[in-house]
This record gives C-alpha cells, sequence and structure tokens, in this order.
C-alpha cells in the first residue's frame, strides 16, 4: 500500500512539473525587426543621430482573445523615442514613453504572437563599446494603473501580464525576469 501511494504521488509531482514547464507567461515584449524574432540588438554602424528604426511592441503566450491593452515602454537614453506608428482603427490614449492604452475595434486573438504598435526611434550611438553594454528598453506598467494588463474578451476581465525587457548591446546569454507574482500564477 505504502508503495502504490509513493508511486501516485510521484505521477502527480511529475505531471504537475511537466504542464509547469509548458506553461507560457504572458508577455508584452519589443522586438527589433518585422519578422518578431530578435528581442536585442546592436548599434547600427552609422554616425550618431542619423539611423532611425522601427521598434515592434508584440504580445506574446496570452492564450485568450484581448480587446484592450496598457503599458510604458522605457526608452534608454541611446535611442530616442520620435513617435508611435498605431493602426488607425484602434482606439489609442497617451503615448508609449508616458504610457499607453489601446483598445481594439474588435477582440485580437492573442494565442500567438500579436503586433500592438509600432514606434519610430532614433538611434544616438554607433558602436556597442563600454559603457554602452545591455542596455534596456522596458516594457513597464502603466502610470495610471501600476501594471501591465490586457481587458479579456469575451469576459471583460482584467489581466495582469508580464513587460519583458529587450536588449541594446547584450553582452551574454538573456536571462528571464519575473516577479513573485508570475512565478505565483504558475501554480495555480
Amino acid at each position: 500500500m505504502r508503495t502504490l501511494t509513493k508511486v501516485i504521488i510521484t505521477l502527480i509531482f511529475v505531471a504537475g512539473w511537466a504542464s509547469l514547464s509548458n506553461a507560457q507567461v504572458p508577455n508584452v515584449q519589443i522586438y527589433f525587426e518585422p519578422r518578431l524574432n530578435f528581442t536585442a540588438a546592436n548599434c547600427p554602424n552609422a554616425p550618431i543621430g542619423t539611423f532611425t528604426q522601427h521598434v515592434y511592441v508584440v504580445a506574446n503566450n496570452f492564450n485568450m482573445f484581448i480587446s484592450a491593452i496598457e503599458y510604458r515602454i522605457e526608452y534608454p537614453t541611446i535611442l530616442m523615442w520620435i513617435e508611435d506608428d498605431i493602426d488607425p482603427s484602434f482606439l489609442v490614449t497617451g503615448i508609449s514613453p508616458d504610457g499607453i492604452e489601446i483598445t481594439f475595434p474588435a477582440p485580437q486573438d492573442a494565442f500567438g504572437k500579436i503586433l500592438i504598435q509600432k514606434a519610430l526611434v532614433l538611434w544616438l550611438c554607433d558602436d556597442c563599446l563600454h559603457p554602452i553594454q545591455d542596455v534596456p528598453v522596458a516594457v513597464r506598467p502603466h502610470p495610471s494603473s501600476g501594471q501591465v494588463r490586457a481587458l479579456r474578451w469575451p469576459e471583460l476581465e482584467l489581466v495582469e501580464v508580464a513587460g519583458y525587457k529587450a536588449w541594446i548591446c547584450s553582452s551574454g546569454v538573456p536571462v528571464h525576469e519575473t516577479t513573485w507574482g508570475e512565478i505565483k500564477a504558475l501554480y495555480k
């Protein structure tokens, strides 16, 4: 009987661990190219202040439909924000560096990656020399709510999500930052 109990407990633990390892944290992330593959970039090979490009703000792993989202983007001094480029059919309040709220005209399928917005930026660096290393471009909580969150559809329930960092002049293997709330959410 004890052996059977131990086997059952072990199976429950292994099954729980396997499902935990497959859990995906819903997040908002910045990418440096339109194919949405790279969350790190180096300073361009161009004179300082002469190169502009779009960065792409993406909702990842939501596994739901969403009808609105809010966040703020913290740009480093070497990446100057010029303007947000957002689908004109979206209802937008604010701008990305100060806090932005976006309501979609129709619920968005966020079971995969969805492009929320683009932002035009000006690079103010021309090489990744020290001290320009591991410079974050961070998705931060919206100042009015103190959260990065989305509105789940059709329940119209606010869901807190993670804001991730992208890196400029990364010196090593990226490390996933998380909060205790995100870790606890994995066990729900």
